[in-house]
């Protein structure tokens, strides 16, 4: 939350503060007029603007819906807003899943006014009767869901739906989402105030030329009216390559920026960090007090552990493995206190490091919170002095030796920050700025008297000049290697079985399993399915030994029962290419969908296949050895012949990075040259 006059934040004020910091107050976009409230005809004439426009987008006829338009409008003032929420889907595939039902969610005290749902099929408007609508409202836990189900659906029919909701309070705006998981053609999203309220609106990961954005109104000289549109916007990518929404794809962010002052004929905005860094204060303040209300379970939690190094990996663990991350799009209630947050187990990337913070402070835990920005979401606007941009909250342990925690991820260890947040810079939230800057307005006013024109531009002055904002150098390479896998095949023919031997540091997939509590059986037979699908090996025995710490080895070892291999013809010996390779490389990546592909952190593997060689064999003429170099991935694979037996010996390392949708192509050739040389089967003729 943006506020300009310093002094100690009322509880609901602070509790504002934290919300919008948390991620509340994200509404996901739909408005500029009620479309529901036009007659057939107005709906009919509108719907056809946006299908010719359809009709010029030959790559989008094969999908299973689309959605034609987005309109949402915000209407706000000082203490409610209320939004109007309009949408229409063309209909590709009837039978695909979840076309003929949308559903959403909205804020429990929302309160909504107007609803209309309708199919429009060819010329003729239907109207669907309130049986359609199922509401199930919402709690501090839980937001209201919104369900509507459309009946009967056909192959090219317009779904539409109106809403107009009523929310009470004050608005502190938040993350607007555009993208859906059909193909969305046009989102438009208005934004309006009573000329006393100022908002900031940043658009992310928006593609040039994609975009555009209208101010239609101003009063005392800032946008009080405002539209921007956003047209192609591709369906949410799916798939275990798939970056989150914050780190691809399109929204809004939308912050409040400052209130019009009437006596003193100006608006009153942040001028600086140093405001920042004591609305930071006040969240600190807060924090403090509600430790409180999570003390019962987090002394429960450290009950055991002596040192805070102890105590707060404890913690971190706890918030990790326990609590869900979700999405700012995804928060729709109002209860975002510590312990809500705990009770409920959910909470965003920022939540979770709130989280930390307080039950940190109630365990006695000494201990900063730093807002931090996931290197995939860019760089902080330094212009725009407001904590609502921070994607985290990063947690640092004080003492002789310092340790840095960021819950919400898990590819590092606890005291470890991940490769996402390391070389950033930090913002550090401080207790006591809110005084200093109190005392700068009884300065502003001491030097100015009681003009008010005057004493503004005193303490705006002053308080640029002042140095109570700190930012903190994140710890770490973000391009260090934090996970490393070393698998060993060895396939004894004589008894078509095999032994396997896996070790892992860091915290990769190996890491997650073995550190899990099933069976080392049931472990085994999971890694080989990931690895080599359904080739035929039935594990017969196997044991694993955990890593639990960054370098520590997790170790997965066992022996399986294994398709034979197949005998020569002749001079030559042809293996199948699914024995040797398994699944295909980065399998569940799709080039076809051209989505974008995300690699969150720097990992290394090695996997060496081998088997004795046929019976009379004592060397062989090799394929050549075979690279493929990317800027997400370097492939190397080279063949030899040692102790009389077959070596095929794999070095893959993932790269971390985006590649964004203009990179795709070029990086899907790569990608398919690797598939295309593991799908053939391994020739060797004798020598």
């Amino acid at each position: 939350m943006t506020r300009t006059v310093p002094h100690r934040p009322r509880p609901l004020v602070a509790l504002f503060a934290l919300g919008l910091l948390l991620g509340t107050g994200a509404i996901a976009a739909e408005t500029s007029w009620t479309f529901g409230r036009r007659d057939d005809a107005g709906i009919a004439g509108i719907t056809g603007q946006v299908v010719e426009r359809f009709a010029e987008k030959p790559d989008l006829a094969g999908e299973p819906a689309v959605v034609l338009l987005k309109s949402d409008v915000y209407k706000v003032d000082a203490d409610s807003w209320l939004v109007v929420r309009n949408e229409m889907v063309r209909v590709g595939d009837p039978e695909y899943p979840d076309v003929s039902t949308r559903q959403f969610q909205l804020d429990p005290d929302a309160d909504i006014k107007y609803r209309e749902a309708w199919i429009l099929r060819g010329r003729k408007v239907i109207r669907l009767d309130e049986s359609v609508w199922k509401i199930v409202p919402g709690d501090d836990d839980r937001a209201t869901d919104v369900i509507i189900a459309f009946p009967d659906v056909k192959e090219g029919d317009v779904l539409g739906w109106s809403l107009e909701v009523d929310n009470h309070g004050f608005w502190g705006g938040g993350y607007l989402q555009l993208a859906d998981d059909f193909p969305v053609l046009m989102n438009r999203t208005r934004i309006q105030t009573d000329g006393k309220l100022a908002y900031k609106t940043i658009g992310e990961h928006l593609r040039r030329g994609n975009w555009s954005q209208k101010i239609l109104e101003k009063k005392h000289g800032a946008p009080c009216d405002i539209r921007l549109v956003v047209t192609d916007i591709p369906a949410r990518p799916r798939g275990p390559y798939a970056p989150s929404f914050l780190e691809y794809e399109p929204y809004l962010l939308v912050m409040f920026r400052g209130a019009w002052d009437k006596e003193a004929n100006r608006w009153i905005f942040n001028v600086s960090w140093n405001e920042a860094a004591a609305r930071g204060s006040g969240i600190l303040e807060y924090l403090d007090e509600q430790a409180g209300y999570v003390a019962a379970e987090t002394q429960a939690l450290v009950a055991g552990w002596g040192t805070d190094r102890e105590k707060a990996d404890a913690i971190a663990r706890f918030i990790r493995d326990e609590i869900v991350t979700v999405s700012p799009f995804e928060v729709r209630s109002q209860g975002q206190q510590p312990h809500q947050l705990l009770r409920r187990r959910q909470a965003t990337m920022r939540g979770k490091g709130v989280l930390m913070y307080a039950m940190c402070r109630a365990a006695g835990v000494n201990v900063d919170l730093i807002a931090g920005r996931n290197q995939f979401f860019g760089p902080p606007d330094l212009a725009n002095p407001n904590l609502a941009q921070f994607s985290d909250f990063v947690v640092r342990l004080n003492g002789l030796q310092p340790a840095w925690y960021s819950p919400a991820y898990g590819e590092s260890a606890p005291g470890e920050l991940p490769p996402s947040l390391r070389g950033t810079r930090g913002f550090l939230l401080e207790p006591g700025v809110g005084e200093k800057l109190r005392d700068l307005r009884r300065q502003a006013f001491e030097n100015t008297g009681a003009h008010v024109t005057l004493f503004w531009d005193e303490y705006v002055r002053l308080v640029k000049e002042a140095d109570f904002a700190h930012w903190v150098d994140l710890p770490g390479d973000p391009d260090a290697s934090v996970a490393t896998t070393a698998e060993l095949l060895r396939h004894v023919p004589a008894e078509n079985a095999a032994t396997v031997q896996v070790h892992g540091t860091g915290y990769g997939e190996l890491q997650e399993l073995v550190n899990d509590t099933e069976e080392p059986v049931r472990m085994l037979e999971a890694y080989l399915e990931d690895r080599f699908g359904d080739v035929g090996f039935a594990v017969t025995a196997a044991e694993a030994t955990p890593g639990e710490t960054r370098t520590a080895k997790a170790v997965l070892a066992g022996r399986v029962d294994a398709p034979p291999l197949p005998a020569p013809a002749g001079d030559n010996w042809i293996i199948p290419a699914e024995l040797v390779y398994g699944r295909e490389f980065l399998a569940g990546w799709d080039p076809a969908r051209a989505e974008p592909f995300i690699v969150r952190f720097s990992g290394d593997r090695s996997l060496i296949w081998r088997a004795p060689l046929p019976d009379g064999w004592t060397d062989a003429r090799l394929p050549a050895p075979f690279s493929v170099v990317d800027g997400q991935f370097a492939y190397h694979c080279q063949f030899a012949v040692r102790n009389g037996d077959l070596v095929v010996t794999r070095e893959i390392r993932l790269l971390r990075g985006l590649t964004m949708y203009s990179d795709v192509p070029p990086f899907g050739e790569k990608v398919q040259k690797v598939r295309d040389f593991e799908r053939s089967p391994l020739v060797l003729s004798r020598r």
